[in-house]
Parts: structure tokens; C-alpha cells; sequence
């Protein structure tokens, strides 16, 4: 109330998101530490961008005890791996993650193994740190690459009892249902009825990612989703003429959000759970822009906010809509007395738009 006292619109805005993850049916990967000793991965899942292949990396370590840094990932190579689906729907840490974790974990069960038959010690006394296996609180050790060359064979030489020639281990996981992802977020932000600038002052994230991997990795995906929304609600708008010829064909006239547009934001991460991930709720940004844009909207006057029921709120449409509003404020309405009543105006000021969601 203060601020609408001094000619200020705020608003304040509120949207929740759930989202499907970790999209079967299966998705593969194949944990091998070489003769040379050095552990690579490989994968039907597609690295784009997202930070793939430093999760993967960070999932077989923990379980082969290595550092992440000198495992090489190698993803969506039909020449490496025939088998795999690739990347979409935010799928691959939940089914490649864990083909790489069950990988891995065979992979460091069949070198603890072979460790005990060749330091003819028992396994449980064993364990694997920095590339080495060690007798826990003895002298004895052997490395990961001395186990790998054994379990490569030799001509004429008997491989050790029991174990499959190779140190590497093929997984399939399979998965016939989804895990959920939760993400909710706030906006506060200033409207300016005259000019049409809209100004994000807050804006918070809470995300529910399941077991988060690599929190960097994961933050920066919401980020980048929050900038996506950010744009898709407020700059991005593809106009066509009368002939359907594109109007916005440069980034000149289609805007993009740039360092400047982006507010303060706080993300906070939830978590406890299995693998699972929904980094870009971009429908959820864009509901929460709308509901406060428009809540401002409906503070002049423009009911329910209609004018923006699709497309970006850019400058001019909320000039017009907050126009519309203030003309209105003038007309009341015959059915019902002290009732502000915007329809026509607004109808003069979105034509046929206003007529398409009003029917």
C-alpha cells in the first residue's frame, strides 16, 4: 500500500513445478581400467553441455578410487559403444549415473578380488585409494594398473582363479518408471505503468534434485534455466507481419537477458533421495512472472491480468495493457454499480487477442 502510494507497482509472484526425470527404458556404460592403468568410461548418454561427463567421472571415482580428473568420460560414440539413447527429458545422472555406478562398483569388487589372490590376503581387509589397493593399516599394495596388466593375460601364463580376463565391467540400467523433481520460485519485482520497464528486485529458487552430485553443476542448470525464463518472460518475442514474414529476425529486435536483467537470487537445494535432477522448469519461471505482472495489472484495473495470457511481457504490452487499466478506471460498470470495468478498453487495446481468451 505504501508503494502504490507513491505511483509504485510491486508484485509479487509464486510458482511451484514438477517434473518427470530419469526417462527409460535403459541407458548404458562400460567402466574399464586399461593396462596402463588409466580409467575411462564410456556412455550411450550424450554430454551437451550440462556437465555430463564431470558427474559421470565423479561416480566411478568414488567407487574405483581414483580422482575424477583422471578418469576420460567418452560419451555417445558408436565406435566406443553400441548401445544407448542419448540426452533429453533430464534423464541421463538418473540412468547412465547409475549404469556408471554399478559399473564401477563391479570394477572395484573384481580388482579387491584380484588383489587378495595375488597379496594372498582377505578381501575385507582391503581397500582402494588413489589408483592403489591397499592392505588397511599394513605395507601391502599392489595398483590398479599392476591388476589391470595381470587380468589382461600373458602367452602361456594361467590367468588367477576364478576371475574373467579384464578389469572392466558393461552395465544396462533399466528403468520402467520416473523420479520427480520439485522446484518452486518466488519473484518480487517493480512494474512501471508509464514507461512499461519491468524490474526484477528478488528472486528465489528451491529445488528438490534428489542426491545432488556436483552442487556447482547443479546450480549453474538453474541458473541457466532461471535465465531462460527470465527471457522467455520478459524479452523473447517472435513477430510476424500480416503475411506471416518474421519481423523479430535479428538479435536486435529479438532480446535476449544479458548480466544487467539478471537479479540477486538465492538457490537453495534440497538434498536427501535417489539420483534425480529437473534443472530448467521454465514454464514454472514464466507462471510466476505472469501472475505478478499481471497481479499488477489487476491493481489498475485490467482484470485477471488477460492481456498477458501468452508471449512475453514486454515494455509495450504492458504500456498498453496499464493504459487500458487507467482509461477504464473512469467507466463503471452498468451491471454492477462501483465496479471498475476494463473489458472495453482492453478489447480496443488487444482486439483479437483479448477476444481468442475471453471466449
Amino acid at each position: 500500500d505504501k508503494a502504490r502510494a507513491k505511483g509504485r507497482l510491486l508484485g509479487f509472484g509464486i510458482a511451484a513445478g514438477l517434473k518427470g526425470t530419469g526417462r527409460g527404458p535403459f541407458e548404458s556404460a562400460i567402466v574399464r581400467v586399461g593396462r596402463s592403468g588409466k580409467v575411462s568410461i564410456f556412455t550411450g548418454a550424450m554430454a551437451m553441455g550440462q556437465g555430463l561427463k564431470t558427474v559421470q567421472a565423479q561416480i566411478a571415482a568414488d567407487q574405483v578410487g581414483v580422482r575424477p580428473e583422471d578418469i576420460t568420460v567418452v560419451s555417445g560414440d558408436p565406435a566406443t559403444i553400441q548401445l544407448g539413447l542419448g540426452g533429453f527429458a533430464s534423464r541421463q545422472t538418473v540412468t547412465a549415473g547409475n549404469s556408471v555406478h554399478l559399473a564401477a562398483r563391479a570394477v572395484r569388487e573384481k580388482a579387491i578380488a584380484a588383489a587378495a589372490l595375488i597379496l594372498d590376503v582377505p578381501e575385507e581387509s582391503l581397500d582402494i585409494r588413489d589408483g592403489i589397493v591397499i592392505e588397511v593399516d599394513k605395507n601391502l599394495s599392489i595398483s590398479l594398473r599392476d591388476i589391470a596388466d595381470t587380468l589382461a593375460g600373458a602367452p602361456g601364463y594361467k590367468m588367477p582363479t576364478g576371475l574373467a580376463p579384464g578389469l572392466e565391467s558393461a552395465v544396462n540400467f533399466g528403468t520402467s518408471s520416473l523420479t520427480y523433481g520439485i522446484g518452486v520460485h518466488a519473484v518480487e519485482l517493480e512494474a512501471d505503468p508509464l514507461t512499461g520497464g519491468v524490474r526484477l528486485l528478488n528472486y528465489v529458487v528451491v529445488n528438490d534434485c534428489g542426491c545432488i552430485i556436483n552442487p556447482m553443476t547443479a546450480e549453474g542448470q538453474i541458473h541457466g534455466g532461471a535465465v531462460h525464463g527470465i527471457g522467455n518472460a520478459l524479452f523473447e518475442w517472435m513477430g510476424f507481419d500480416a503475411n506471416a514474414q518474421p519481423l523479430t529476425t535479428n538479435f536486435a529486435d529479438y532480446l535476449l537477458p544479458a548480466a544487467p536483467e539478471i537479479p540477486p537470487g538465492l538457490v537453495a537445494l534440497r538434498p536427501p533421495g535417489q539420483f534425480r535432477f529437473a534443472p530448467a522448469f521454465t514454464s514454472v519461471f514464466w507462471s510466476a512472472f505472469w501472475s505478478t505482472v499481471a497481479g499488477c495489472m489487476v491493481v489498475l484495473g485490467l482484470p485477471d491480468g488477460a492481456a498477458f495470457s501468452s508471449g512475453s511481457l514486454n515494455g509495450s504490452r504492458v504500456v498498453r495493457a496499464s493504459s487500458a487499466a487507467r482509461s477504464a478506471c473512469s467507466i463503471v460498470s452498468r451491471r454492477s454499480p462501483g465496479r471498475i470495468d476494463a473489458s472495453a478498453t482492453a478489447k480496443d487495446a488487444y482486439g483479437p487477442r483479448w477476444q481468442k481468451t475471453h471466449t
